[in-house]
């Protein structure tokens, strides 16, 4: 990343402090065990974020460049993690589907992450073989989350999903966020380092706009869990519900 800029440094500040305020709010509503994994996200990336800058100023950058990639894939797995962990928070009344949904979203991340390093190779000739690596992989994941979110937003009436929900806010802003970074890391997995310089700006207000959507949420009053589907919906996921139950006993 390319922190020459005290508007990038800034940037980077910025979401550190309403972080902590999401996290503030999240224990004292006591929420911090139904979405603990976004509760740990924010924590992580608030701590080391920090931790991080000060680490930049005072040593050799290149070293400080490897330590923030290390970061950046910790917290993308973090980041599907939570996704997973709102799928099955929205569908909590209905184990079954909540179950095989999740393990349906770890196949397919497994699959697309051998994808990645496979089709490592396919990236810019002029990047380094890691970064080839790291750049696809980041797509696949981002990928996923994008993939995952607009589901949740094509079926959000049929679920009975509250748009005005925390948990919907959660998904909203990792999907606008995987938008961004998918665009970006496709872009800079074609062109490599030339491009990838020229990104981190726009990462961060992206991120900046993410932190302040889910600020925006959290200090909502009131934690009501989401409506109930529709009756015939409800009947219909309890049909699913209960055939899947029935095919896992197997």
């Amino acid at each position: 990343m390319n922190y020459d800029s005290n508007l990038i440094r800034a940037l980077i500040l910025l979401s550190i402090l309403p972080e902590y305020l999401i996290v503030f709010l999240i224990f004292r509503r006591r929420l911090h065990r139904e979405i603990s994994w976004f509760t740990l996200y924010l924590l992580f990336d608030a701590t080391t974020t920090l931790l991080g800058f000060f680490v930049y100023q005072g040593s050799n950058h290149y070293y400080y460049f490897y330590t923030a990639w290390l970061q950046a894939m910790i917290l993308y797995t973090l980041a599907f993690m939570v996704i997973a962990e709102t799928f099955g928070n929205l569908l909590a009344q209905y184990k079954a589907i909540a179950k095989v949904g999740v393990r349906l979203l770890f196949i397919t991340a497994t699959v697309l992450l051998i994808i990645a390093v496979i089709s490592a190779h396919l990236g810019a000739e002029h990047a380094h073989p890691i970064m080839k690596i790291l750049l696809i992989t980041k797509r696949s994941v981002m990928l996923i989350q994008v993939g995952v979110v607009v589901v949740m937003f094509a079926f959000s009436s049929y679920f009975g999903i509250d748009w005005k929900h925390y948990q919907f806010g959660i998904s909203l802003g990792f999907g606008l966020l995987a938008s961004v970074r998918l665009a970006l890391a496709a872009y800079a997995a074609e062109f490599g380092s030339t491009f990838a310089k020229k990104s981190p700006m726009i990462e961060e207000i992206a991120f900046v706009c993410t932190v302040l959507l889910w600020t925006a949420y959290f200090l909502r009053p009131g934690t009501a869990p989401p409506p109930l589907p529709p009756t015939d919906v409800k009947h219909d996921l309890e049909r699913w519900n209960e055939a899947l139950s029935e095919l896992l006993k197997r």
